[in-house]
């Protein structure tokens, strides 16, 4: 059950982590895909950090 919670967990923050991504790029100004991008590799360590505990 528990694996089964850090799969979900785990394709939902993929799923967030590419639509931001997608959607940045779409931005008109490169200092918001940069701010992006960086909001991305934090999500993306948070949901590591979760997945290990």
């Amino acid at each position: 059950m528990f694996s089964l919670l850090k799969a979900l967990l785990q394709s939902v923050v993929i799923y967030m982590v590419n639509s931001m991504t997608l959607l940045s790029f779409f931005a008109l100004e490169e200092s918001v895909q940069i701010q992006i991008t960086c909001s991305w590799e934090i999500m993306l360590t948070v949901a590591t950090i979760l997945l290990k505990l």
